[in-house]
């Protein structure tokens, strides 16, 4: 029955989602090892969707360090560099990168970013002081500092095994979005779309990671996938490897894990499996915007999520967007107090 299947799946997607901290969704607190690290070399979520200001641009937004400012510092740290990796041919392997990094805070609370193109001829696009935004030469503009948290989700009622509940007896149970009023890290990038695109294709993939030493301690496409999909004992794994494994790497495990732990025939869950591996962001510029087609500020993941692995249209977390995004560059809304 569509119910069953929805329901266990929020039940399995519950237990998965609070295997690790107390902010564990699309992508926070995702792994062991990231758990060890400053909260800022962690990944919440990957956006990428056409700008509203200007329909001949793409935004890319990546946000960081979850609860900022509860349970670390507001600022971003040195030593982490933030890196957004752009596939146009398809192939999962980036074709355009981009570099993030940070100084230390200086006596007066200023925090410096350099922004660079790294390859074959690495360039410095942009230096400048965090949390203003930068317009670059080529009319790209980057804006990196603390924001409102975008992602929304009930948390703490999927935690309890309350699937969208709606008792007026029991204020607990009332659905309720746990990322109200919190923020979180951002650098959001909005460039020409054909900037992009390779030759005549209208597609291209994003995915951001987080790298320490030389060493990826962390990488997000789309959401929830390593959180949900991948075993707790290997999510280390994932988070360390390329897109381009991912398939030859996790791809039994991640269709094992939708059989077993959402029901589905062999034929759906293969299927599922290539559709969300690799973990990469894609996006059709030809076609509206709308997840799994890019994502925009306020797609309702979780509600996709649950209804393209239950298989039940109906299945929902009874959670609204209630951030209010900006028309204008950067777009998502300014950090709560």
């Amino acid at each position: 029955m569509p119910v069953d299947r929805s329901f266990r799946f929020a039940v399995t997607f519950a237990f998965a989602l609070a295997a690790f901290g107390t902010a564990r969704a699309a992508d926070h607190r995702d792994a062991p090892t990231i758990l060890t690290l400053p909260a800022q070399a962690d990944i919440n979520d990957v956006y990428s969707f056409t700008s509203p200001a200007n329909a001949n641009n793409s935004v890319i937004v990546v946000t960081v360090n979850p609860l900022s400012g509860f349970v670390s510092t507001t600022n971003f740290v040195s030593g982490i560099d933030y890196l957004i990796h752009i596939d146009n041919d398809g192939d999962a392997i980036d074709d355009l990168r981009f570099r993030v990094r940070f100084t230390n805070l200086n006596r007066q609370g200023i925090q410096k970013v350099n922004f660079r193109s790294v390859g074959v001829s690495p360039t410095v696009l942009a230096e400048g002081r965090a949390g203003r935004t930068l317009t670059l030469e080529n009319g790209w503009k980057l804006f990196t500092g603390r924001r409102d948290d975008p992602f929304f989700f009930d948390l703490v009622g999927f935690r309890m095994g309350k699937f969208c509940t709606e008792d007026p007896e029991d204020p607990d149970s009332l659905p309720s979005n746990f990322f109200r009023g919190l923020n979180t890290n951002v650098i959001i990038l909005e460039l020409p779309t054909s900037e992009l695109l390779a030759g005549e294709r209208t597609t291209f993939g994003v995915w951001a990671s987080t790298v320490i030493d030389d060493r990826q301690v962390d990488r997000m496409g789309r959401p929830a996938i390593n959180t949900v999909l991948i075993a707790s004992g290997r999510k280390d794994a994932f988070n360390a490897g390329a897109p381009r494994n991912d398939r030859r790497d996790f791809g039994a495990e991640v269709k094992a894990n939708i059989k077993a732990g959402f029901g589905r025939t062999d034929a759906d869950a293969e299927s599922l499996k290539n559709a969300l591996l690799p973990d990469i962001l894609t996006r059709d510029t030809a076609q509206p915007d709308g997840y799994l087609n890019g994502r925009a500020l306020a797609d309702d993941v979780i509600d996709i999520s649950l209804q393209v692995l239950s298989g039940d249209s109906n299945a929902k977390d009874c959670i609204v967007n209630d951030s209010t995004f900006l028309e204008t560059f950067p777009y998502v809304a300014p950090a709560n107090p």
